[in-house]
């Protein structure tokens, strides 16, 4: 009995030796692993995946993509939520995130300015060409999608739009909302409704008619970015790379203009 005691002692002095600084050094470097969180308006989730994809196999920093209708986000990050960037489709939600003393301030700026359209299937003889809105008076469209005004910016601008068009009392009646822009599209795309009026960026390799609408119709739709507080220093070297001339490629691509 002694002498399996003594066996036993040896075994997991040897263990030890070579185990248990594995262990611990595997565990040192799993706590070192680069990682980020970024909330993204559904307008840009189309850019800033690529960009984040991009930006992965350069740094080896993990990227993590939640997105969202901005007013959503906004209240998830003021209740806590564990987001290191903000990408809000305004330019409202990231100043009073630095107000509230939940982001950094000196982070703050403006990444793009995003554009309305039309969709329609290729099927529809509406004619949305001209990009002005008045087609949609006295139509027979029975739906007309568009995200929900209270939750996203690209909504707000939609109401601007239809109403400067002179055809929002015409059609209020007809319009369905998505929380947001991606949800509004898949209300069209589904064939629940016959016309989307969403962002340029959520239409990019879609199928179907595309017309931008007249920027005459709203107000500029100024989208900015913040850093919050709780974040790593990799959220300022992805703020950093998405400003480079990689990331503004990416955001042209998608019908964006840059304005960083």
């Amino acid at each position: 009995m002694k002498r399996t005691s003594i066996k036993l002692q040896a075994f997991v002095f040897i263990f030890s030796l070579f185990f248990i600084p594995q262990v611990a050094s595997t565990a040192k470097a799993a706590s070192k692993s680069k990682k980020i969180t970024i909330a993204v308006a559904s307008n840009a989730e189309g850019p800033l995946r690529e960009i984040a994809r991009a930006f992965e196999a350069k740094t080896k920093t993990s990227v993590t993509v939640v997105t969202g209708s901005t007013g959503k986000l906004y209240a998830q990050i003021t209740l806590g939520a564990p987001f290191d960037i903000f990408f809000s489709a305004d330019d409202i939600r990231p100043r009073l995130l630095t107000e509230k003393n939940l982001a950094k301030k000196e982070t703050l700026f403006t990444y793009a300015s995003g554009t309305l359209a039309l969709w329609t299937p290729e099927v529809s003889s509406l004619d949305i060409s001209k990009g002005d809105l008045t087609s949609l008076k006295g139509s027979t469209i029975r739906r007309v999608a568009i995200a929900n005004p209270e939750l996203a910016p690209y909504g707000h601008a939609t109401v601007e739009a239809l109403k400067a068009s002179g055809v929002y009392s015409n059609i209020k009646s007809r319009v369905i909302y998505g929380e947001n822009v991606a949800q509004a599209f898949g209300f069209a795309r589904s064939g629940n409704a016959e016309v989307a009026i969403v962002s340029l960026s959520i239409l990019f390799n879609e199928k179907g008619k595309i017309t931008p609408v007249s920027k005459d119709l709203y107000s500029p739709i100024l989208q900015q970015a913040v850093i919050t507080n709780r974040a790593p220093t990799e959220a300022l070297e992805f703020i950093e790379f998405l400003r480079s001339d990689a990331g503004d490629k990416i955001f042209k691509k998608y019908g964006y203009r840059t304005l960083h």
